[in-house]
């Protein structure tokens, strides 16, 4: 058995709800290195002990030149679960839960991987049109400030009494004036990292959820940004109601900072910090075909 090839990470793209009933997970082995992977899943709440596992067998659902990728999903009637699995490569089977392997089951469910919680703020709902979309990320700040051009300057601007900072001097309109080459690389969706007012050039410390950073340009600017997009190509193969997805907003990180009060004495003080993307479909078609 390839053990160097097997991963599975709970809590992430390899586990997690797609409904309030149903349940992905997946698991990495080496390509053809098993000839079963079995799924053994409990409810990480029942008051027995040792807990009653049930199974069901994955499936491989995708391949590369290294790993199969095994998937199953999981009508599941619990929103906690507690789970691991069999692996079989034909000549011996074990169990893999814990990032370890071993032939045998243990009574304390806390050793198994958990599924805390099955909640719908964390199921995943991306848009229909997102399901085939070819996606260019652009970072604002190092992406481009004209046609085929980045100046490579910092910039200071001011923004309701504060400083927001740009380090390499890209903008909206580098973009703009892009647009031509994103679509020559046959992307169909940009995905562009925060570009709201903010103090760090890389624009993940807000200061304006509804506006754009002066650095990198204009509402209006965003505004003629999505417009283009959608100009793109000889025609556009879907028209939606929405020009912008807001693809998630997601809470980033949580941080403490400390200021003085009085001689000698701290206030610790909890800042959320949000990261914000957008997704511009550029809604391009097949502009050899009509």
């Amino acid at each position: 058995m390839n053990f160097e090839a097997i991963q599975h990470i709970p809590m992430s793209q390899q586990a997690h709800g797609i409904d309030p009933n149903h349940v992905v997970f997946r698991l990495r082995a080496g390509r053809d290195d098993l000839k079963h992977c079995t799924l053994f899943y409990a409810d990480r709440a029942c008051r027995l002990t040792p807990v009653i596992f049930s199974s069901v067998e994955m499936q491989v659902e995708a391949q590369d030149e290294w790993f199969d990728y095994f998937q199953v999903i999981l009508e599941s009637p619990y929103k906690r679960i507690c789970y691991y699995f069999e692996l079989d490569d034909g000549t011996q089977k074990l169990l893999y839960y814990g990032d370890f392997f071993t032939d045998h089951r243990v009574d304390d469910r806390s050793e198994y991987y958990q599924m805390p919680f099955n909640h719908p703020a964390d199921i995943a709902a991306p848009p229909a049109w997102a399901q085939d979309a070819v996606v260019y990320n652009i970072f604002p700040d190092s992406f481009a400030t004209g046609r085929r051009f980045i100046s490579g300057k910092s910039s200071e601007k001011e923004w309701n009494g504060q400083i927001t900072r740009g380090k390499l001097g890209g903008t909206l309109r580098g973009v703009i004036e892009n647009l031509d080459y994103i679509q020559e690389l046959g992307a169909t969706c940009i995905y562009m990292n925060p570009i709201f007012a903010a103090g760090e050039y890389h624009k993940y410390d807000l200061l304006d959820y509804h506006h754009i950073d002066p650095c990198f340009g204009t509402d209006e600017d965003f505004r003629q940004l999505v417009n283009d997009c959608h100009a793109c190509g000889d025609y556009c193969v879907d028209t939606k109601e929405k020009l912008v997805e807001i693809l998630y907003f997601r809470h980033f990180a949580k941080h403490f900072t400390f200021t003085s009060e009085g001689k000698n004495s701290r206030n610790k003080h909890l800042k959320n910090y949000f990261d914000v993307s957008v997704v511009i479909d550029i809604g391009c078609g097949n502009t050899n075909e009509k």
